[in-house]
This record gives structure tokens, sequence and C-alpha cells, in this order.
């Protein structure tokens, strides 16, 4: 194309050589096709028969808005006379807009990165929550075993100690029972002895001895009586205490196999119990360390961002 000598037009580079960054914005001036753009008109017009050299490359990054396209180099397909254009200019109010919407997407994508975190910490802490509250519950759970075998080994002292109390009585009773035995038997050697002596002071007097003796056949009888009374008595009563001891033998007995039952049974309550805590906290560990990688992704992502951001910033 040709323009009359004086005409301004924007000045057009693709390269930083001679660029002062001030006043000069990065634009796509025409379709697909990226340079430098001044705000300023140069009234130097480029002769007609002037050709326009192939330029250097461009070696700055274009912006990260731009991404997605492929940034051409301005260079001309063959060489060319005077290169004019009609887009319009530039100014600080259009690099700002720029600026503005490279900033609302960058916040975007930060935000949904920092939920995405957010959330995924949120879901560790409830699994870890969850984990603290089993163990809580496994403690509970062995602990309430432990305090129930506890209560029964306490009954148990106190049932063998009750039967103690009562075999000492049933002995307390049966020393008594001796005694007055070995009294009675006292008792009717004393008579004898006062018949004899009887007897022998009466030789004279037989109708009073008869008496006397009819008297102490008499008591003698009834000694018997009493002996024999007491014997059956006592009989009974060694029988009654012998079917208390076999009764709380075999009470004491079933006791002692309910409790050794009970025993096995909290034993194997209590290796479960413990086969399940190991397992926990196996689980723990292995979630501490799922979280802690997790957090050093996450903390190794955001250096990643603030590092990617700092840079857009200085480029910006």
């Amino acid at each position: 194309a040709k323009l009359s000598k004086g005409t301004k037009v924007p000045q057009i580079k693709n390269n930083l050589v001679d660029i002062d960054k001030k006043g000069w914005f990065y634009v796509e001036y025409e379709k697909e096709k990226y340079g430098w753009i001044s705000s300023s008109f140069s009234k130097k017009i480029i002769d007609s028969s002037i050709e326009v050299n192939k330029q250097t490359k461009l070696t700055n990054k274009v912006p990260e808005k731009d991404k997605a396209h492929k940034v051409d180099q301005i260079k001309p397909d063959k060489p060319s006379k005077v290169f004019t254009t009609n887009k319009p200019t530039l100014g600080t109010k259009g690099k700002e807009i720029l600026h503005v919407k490279e900033f609302k997407n960058l916040k975007a994508k930060s935000s949904k990165e920092i939920t995405t975190l957010q959330l995924t910490i949120k879901s560790l802490r409830t699994k870890l929550n969850e984990v603290k509250l089993d163990k809580v519950g496994a403690i509970e759970a062995r602990n309430f075993a432990r305090g129930k075998l506890q209560i029964a080994k306490t009954e148990s002292i106190n049932k063998v100690k009750h039967l103690e109390s009562i075999t000492a009585s049933l002995r307390s009773e049966l020393a008594q029972i001796k005694l007055e035995k070995e009294k009675s038997i006292k008792t009717n050697n004393t008579l004898r002895d006062k018949i004899k002596r009887t007897i022998f002071d009466n030789d004279k007097s037989f109708d009073a001895l008869t008496t006397t003796f009819a008297s102490l056949r008499s008591e003698l009888a009834q000694i018997k009586s009493d002996k024999t009374t007491s014997i059956e008595k006592i009989k009974n009563e060694n029988t009654k205490i012998n079917n208390e001891k076999l009764a709380r033998a075999k009470e004491f007995e079933n006791l002692k196999e309910k409790s050794s039952k009970a025993i096995r049974s909290l034993q194997t309550t209590t290796e479960t119990l413990r086969a399940e805590l190991n397992q926990i906290k196996s689980n723990k560990a292995n979630l501490i360390e799922n979280v802690n990688k997790a957090n050093d992704k996450a903390n190794e992502e955001k250096l990643a961002f603030i590092k990617e951001f700092e840079n857009l910033k200085e480029k910006s």
C-alpha cells in the first residue's frame, strides 16, 4: 500500500529492540497476528520503493490468557512496500482491561483449587474423627470388660469368704455340741459314783437303798433318754451340716465353673478388642500418612501457584 508523506499511522513492531514498554501494548493487530503497538502516531512514512526486511522473532513470553492461541511472529510473507493498518490505537485503559481480565481468570482458578483442597482436608478430618471415635469406643469396651471381670472376681471372693464364715460357724457349733456331750458323760460318771457310795452307806437300809436305786435308775433312764435324744439331735445336725456343706460345695463348684467360663469369655473378648485396636492403629497411621502426603501436595501446588502468579505479576 502507498500513503502520502506525513500521514499518521500506528507504530508496529514484533520485537523488543528499541521499544520502551511505557506507551507500548502487546495486542492482536490482525487475526491471529500479535505485535507491539505504540499509543503515539508516527509522522514518518516509509517510501513505497523501500522494501521491509524480515524482522527478528519475538523472544518475550505471551501473556497467560493467550496461551490457548499460538502466537504468530510479525513477519511479512514476502518483501513488500510500505506497511499500513487501519486498526484503532489502544491506550492505558486497554492495558488495564487486559490485566483485570487476566487477574480474574487467575483468581477464579485459584479459588477452585483452594475450594478443592478445603474439601479434601475436610474429608480427611472427618475420617480422622471417625477413627478417633472408633478408638474411644474400643477403649470404653475394653474398660467395660475389665470392670465386669473385676466385679465377677469380687463377687467370687465375697462368696468364698461367706462360705468360710459359715464353715467356721458350723465348726463352732460342733465344738459346743462336743463340749455338752463331755459334760453329760461327766454327769453320768458322777451319778455312778453317787450310787456306789449310796450302796456302801446303806447296806442295812435295803428298802431305802431299793428306793434310792429305783430313783437313781429312773434318773439314769432319763439321762439315757436325754442322751439318746441329744445324740439323735447331734446326728441330725451333723447330717444337716453335711448336706449344707455338700450343697455349698456344689454351689461353689458351679460358681467356680461359671467364673472360669466368664474369664475365658472375657479373655477372648479382650484379645479380639486388642486385635481391633491394633488394626485401628494401623489404619490411623496409614490415614495420617495419606493426610500428610495430601497436605504436602497441596502445599506444593499452592507454592507453584503463588510462584506462577508472581511471575505473571512481574510480566504484567
